[in-house]
């Protein structure tokens, strides 16, 4: 089983979501939870229409919080850090 790793950022109603992977799927959720149900959803639908799904789609994937831009801490992560991310201090 694929296992995407998401980037997770609080906000000020909840906390946004996203892939590296997939720049153009990003998702939104009050909790922590219910933001990864909902980007697990936005990456189905970003395959929707594609003829030759990746076989991972089907066979099924977890979702996992890579890092977190806000506060690390709370999740027992280390700050995200990239070129499009950097880490902000705490």
């Amino acid at each position: 089983m694929k296992t995407l790793y998401v980037v997770l950022e609080k906000a000020k109603d909840g906390y946004g979501v996203w892939i590296d992977e997939f720049p153009n799927v990003f998702s939104f959720g009050k909790t922590v939870e219910e933001a990864k149900k909902n980007i697990r959803t936005a990456l189905e639908y970003a395959f929707e229409d594609v003829v030759e799904k990746p076989l991972w789609l089907s066979d099924g994937f977890e979702i996992d919080v890579r890092c977190s831009t806000t506060n690390p801490i709370q999740f027992n992560l280390t700050p995200c850090s990239s070129p499009l991310y950097p880490a902000t201090p705490y």
